[in-house]
Parts: C-alpha cells; sequence; structure tokens
C-alpha cells in the first residue's frame, strides 16, 4: 500500500549520533515493563511498547501531557503489543486539532503489514476531541499493532478496537 512503510523502510529503532564528541541520542523510548494490551478494550496513547520520536525528545521518558503527546510531528510511530481474546472488526481514535493545523494523517500497520491509511480533518481546537473510526479487522491472538504519524500536528490520546 503506497505511503506505508516497515520498520527497515521508515524509523526502525536506531540512535543518532550527533553533538560534541559523537554522543548518542536514543530516537526510540522503549517500555518493556507495559504487558501486552488485552483487546477489546481501550489504549492510552501513552502506554505504548515503543515510541520513534525522531529525537525530538531529550529526556527519557519523552514528557507525556495529561497522557498525551501534546503535539504529534511527521514520522513519528507507536508500537502496541496486543492479546486479542475475540475478533475485532474496528478501530476507534480519539484526536484533536486546531483548525490552523489542518487535521492528520496517520498510517495503521498490524504486524508489520500495511493495512490502511486513515486522514482527518481539524476538530476546531487542541481540546476539541472527536473520534475517527476505521474498519479493521484483527483475529485473536497476540499482535503488534503500530500508528505512523505522516502528516503531524495533531493529539492522539487513546484508541479503541471493538
Amino acid at each position: 500500500m503506497g505511503g506505508l512503510h516497515t520498520d527497515e523502510e521508515r524509523g526502525r529503532p536506531d540512535t543518532d549520533r550527533g553533538g560534541a564528541g559523537g554522543h548518542h541520542r536514543t530516537t526510540v523510548h522503549e517500555q518493556p515493563a507495559v504487558d501486552r494490551h488485552r483487546i477489546p478494550g481501550t489504549v492510552a496513547i501513552d502506554d505504548y511498547h515503543q515510541y520513534f520520536h525522531g529525537g525530538r525528545w531529550t529526556e527519557e521518558p519523552p514528557e507525556l501531557a495529561d497522557g498525551e503527546i501534546d503535539w504529534l510531528a511527521t514520522d513519528e510511530w507507536f508500537a502496541y503489543d496486543l492479546r486479542v481474546t475475540e475478533p475485532i472488526d474496528g478501530l476507534s481514535l480519539r484526536v484533536a486539532s486546531a483548525a490552523g493545523f489542518g487535521g492528520g494523517d496517520l498510517g495503521i500497520v498490524v504486524d508489520d503489514a500495511p493495512v490502511t491509511r486513515v486522514q482527518f480533518d481539524a476538530t476546531g481546537g487542541w481540546y476539541d476531541w472527536d473520534r475517527v473510526d476505521v474498519a479493521l479487522s484483527l483475529e485473536p491472538g497476540s499482535h503488534t499493532l503500530r500508528l505512523v504519524v505522516f502528516d503531524g500536528g495533531w493529539k492522539l490520546s487513546q484508541f479503541e478496537l471493538v
């Protein structure tokens, strides 16, 4: 599917080599202690297993505001390990975007396979939350869901798989 990429093509866990003396800065924040999310259910954006941020965050872990990444940037991605207990046919995203930023563009990848691309309009403000519903099929079992930001300038607080 055009525009969706695997880890090898975009944002694979790696390090940036920059700064004085070859200082290494991690671009992927990992939370290995987070258990697999039981699905169906709701997952907060900050309950990721991996977050590729391209080095824009200098602190570890990245600072969150009320459980949200304050402003998603182009080419960031979040990976979530899931334990699906019954068939899933939909994904609902809780998003917000100021009118001047024009909405968002997001790719959905399951088990390293691109599934779909979602585009949505601005919601009218940074705290004017709206739901974006997407058809997504998952069979019972263990899966990794990755949300890839193609066009940043918006917020995501959580998603629900039903």
